[in-house]
């Protein structure tokens, strides 16, 4: 599975959510274009409450089930950190629709220091 954002910022506020204190070095971000047609879903949070708790096996749970089933290309799940607003793209790369996502050369994330000042 392919664990994206749907915008370079909340990409970025994700991998800070992660943060251990180390500033992440050699980090590089790729952009992906998704065809119309591929094949995508939406987790239903009002169906699955505590979906956002800290034990987050509801979401695990579902999402391990969505990848097993292969029932789409594209889960696309809320962002914590980008306050429930933004979104991330998980991508099963075994879903015949994955290989209709292209891709442009890596480039690398040029972090701002002040983003790590406490």
């Amino acid at each position: 599975m392919l664990y994206t954002s749907e915008h370079y910022a909340t990409a970025l506020i994700e991998k800070l959510a992660h943060f251990n204190g180390v500033l992440p070095g050699n980090q590089h971000y790729i952009r992906i274009t998704i065809p119309p047609g591929v094949s995508y879903e939406e987790f239903p949070q009002t169906s699955h409450p505590g979906w956002d708790g800290i034990d987050d096996s509801i979401s695990k749970t579902f999402g391990a089930t969505w990848c097993l089933e292969c029932r789409s290309c594209i889960l696309i799940v809320p962002s914590i950190p980008g306050g429930r607003i933004e979104r991330n793209f998980l991508i099963n790369l075994r879903h015949p629709d994955a290989g209709k996502i292209t891709h442009d050369m890596a480039s690398p994330v040029p972090w701002d220091l002040r983003l790590f000042q406490i």
